[in-house]
């Protein structure tokens, strides 16, 4: 797997994840990391893991963490606000995500619980780092088209952009996982989804790749032409069905006229 792309904090970080058992089996990285180690596209720098089952295995992460750790104690650094909308639901955020920090680098465990997610999660096909289960390329893009749903980043865009141009996935194969996500959304709001604008706490990305956008202006740029240019083949295809269909009706002279008569 291609370490080199990833910073030197989550390189050294990951070598230990490695070595560490507990994270053989009931684990998959995912996420932006997760794609880096197989294209070397973009800079990473986060670890992703779910953790299969109901709740987060607690005791489990502890010794994860335990093995993980250099020099300073991991710090749990899960956002205060997602703390306090569990709170007021009822529920403990740290059963079903935990983000730490370690030696400098976020370290997240969490559990889906969406069918869509978790069916393309049973299906995936791991490869390994050590004892780390890496998703593999299509879990990665089937999960990375299903989050536009809930959220829009320059990452993701630039995740399912790297797709489309150089791992030869297509707009509708996007469009599908859309759709299963959002069934009550028209095609043009689905595309909508992929051209919104990015919000100004984004954090940005870093390319890796020369011929990639270099900035997230440029990237807005690119991913507006692709998904424009698949909206007018789309369309284009459509209505040439809906004229074929047209053609194929036999013409007014043709009908059966005698109950007319």
């Amino acid at each position: 797997m291609r370490t080199s792309a990833l910073p030197e904090a989550t390189r050294r970080v990951l070598e230990r994840a490695g070595r560490v058992v507990d994270l053989a089996t009931d684990h998959l990285l995912i996420g932006g990391t997760a794609m880096t180690l197989h294209v070397a596209h973009r800079v990473s720098e986060d670890l992703d893991f779910v953790q299969f089952g109901k709740e987060l295995d607690r005791a489990r992460i502890g010794r994860i963490l335990t093995q993980l750790r250099a020099a300073e104690p991991p710090e749990l650094v899960t956002s205060l606000v997602a703390r306090q909308h569990f709170d007021n639901e009822g529920y403990d955020i740290d059963d079903v995500h935990q983000d730490w920090m370690v030696d400098g680098v976020k370290v997240t465990f969490f559990c889906p619980d969406r069918r869509e997610e978790l069916d393309v999660l049973k299906k995936a096909a791991p490869e390994s780092h050590g004892a780390v289960p890496v998703a593999d390329l299509d879990t990665i893009f089937r999960l990375k088209a299903m989050v536009v749903a809930e959220r829009w980043t320059s990452r993701d865009a630039f995740d399912l952009l790297h797709f489309v141009e150089r791992q030869g996935r297509s707009m509708s194969e996007i469009d599908e996982v859309l759709r299963l996500k959002r069934p009550h959304y028209p095609f043009d709001s689905r595309m909508g989804l992929l051209t919104r604008p990015f919000t100004s706490f984004d954090p940005g990305f870093q390319s890796i790749e020369p011929n990639a956008p270099q900035t997230m202006a440029e990237l807005a740029e690119r991913m507006k032409a692709t998904v424009n240019g698949y909206m007018r083949k789309t369309k284009k295809a459509a209505l040439s069905s809906v004229s074929k269909g047209m053609d194929d009706l036999p013409p007014p002279d043709a009908r059966d006229t005698s109950r007319e008569r």
